[in-house]
């Protein structure tokens, strides 16, 4: 969840490109393979699947179109692909609230890809992300209110 709304503010900042460095350390040829995506032995951490939806949805060059607040604590990330628009939403108060979507023709998914069969889902600390049609990130965006509003 961090590490994706690290990303999301980085890249609605105007950071073009993210690097992960391993942070750890091996011994002379006995190199230790855990890193910041992959346990000791290989086995993948929760980030990678999380990171792996994200760089997927944004693709290689996303273009910010803008970042907002939603209510009092909430966050909006909005971008532009070249293929589509994609928003990034996310509360990190701890409490979560329902926001209506009232664009037409998008799709609602969660951290992990899943689409969330919802027109009015809820915000909370996990990212979730709304995609939609090329060249229209800031009309979506507009469209995202507070649910029973």
């Amino acid at each position: 969840e961090f590490t994706v709304r690290f990303f999301a503010l980085m890249l609605a900042r105007g950071v073009e490109k993210i690097f992960l460095h391993s942070g750890a350390s091996g011994s002379v040829n006995t190199p230790n393979l855990e890193c910041s995506l992959f346990a000791d032995g290989g086995s993948p951490r929760k980030v990678l699947p999380a990171l792996a939806v994200f760089t997927d949805l944004v693709g290689p060059h996303p273009r910010s179109v803008l970042e907002k607040t939603l209510g009092n604590s909430g966050y909006l990330a909005a971008f532009e692909t070249g293929t589509r628009s994609v928003l990034v939403l996310w509360d990190p108060s701890g409490d979560p609230h329902r926001v209506a979507v009232r664009a037409r023709g998008v799709r609602i998914l969660d951290l992990m890809g899943r689409a969330v069969p919802l027109a009015a889902p809820d915000i909370s600390s996990a990212p979730i992300y709304i995609v939609g049609p090329s060249g229209r990130a800031a009309g979506i965006a507009a469209s995202v209110v507070p649910a029973g509003r």
